[in-house]
């Protein structure tokens, strides 16, 4: 790129110096933000609500006293299927919050949402099936 003069190229510096700078910024928003998030669903029938945090990983898992009379095989697909409508949950929001800080069609949005891409996209209202 050539300039006409010195005054152009340091008007194009300190343009490039802003955009990122303020690049930075949004980028800090969206860390503090992610830091904190966590996202709790519960089943259908309310007897199992599952907490997960930023990462997905679960933090939480409720079960009411009625999944005591359950097989072990109901309870284990109960837990993850709500687990799995809490991180599709979580993937979610973690993209209102790329979309609101860094864009979520940004090339670093694009990059933070793949890291959540291993949440498939299950409907938390639907009990967590798959879609």
């Amino acid at each position: 790129m050539f300039f006409q003069d010195l005054d152009d190229a340091e008007s194009f510096v300190d343009d490039w110096a802003a955009r990122a700078a303020e690049r930075a910024q949004q980028a800090q928003d969206m860390a503090t933000r992610l830091q904190d998030l966590s996202v709790k669903a519960t089943s259908r029938d309310g007897n199992v609500t599952v907490s997960v945090d930023n990462a997905g990983v679960p933090t939480d898992i409720r079960l009411d006293p009625e999944v005591e009379r359950w097989p072990a095989q109901r309870i284990a697909e109960a837990v993850l299927a709500t687990m799995r409508a809490a991180q599709a949950q979580l993937r979610k929001q973690v993209r209102e919050v790329a979309a609101e800080t860094i864009g979520a069609d940004s090339e670093a949005g694009r990059h933070v949402l793949a890291s959540y891409d291993r949440f498939s996209a299950e409907d938390p209202e639907n009990g967590g099936n798959a879609r």
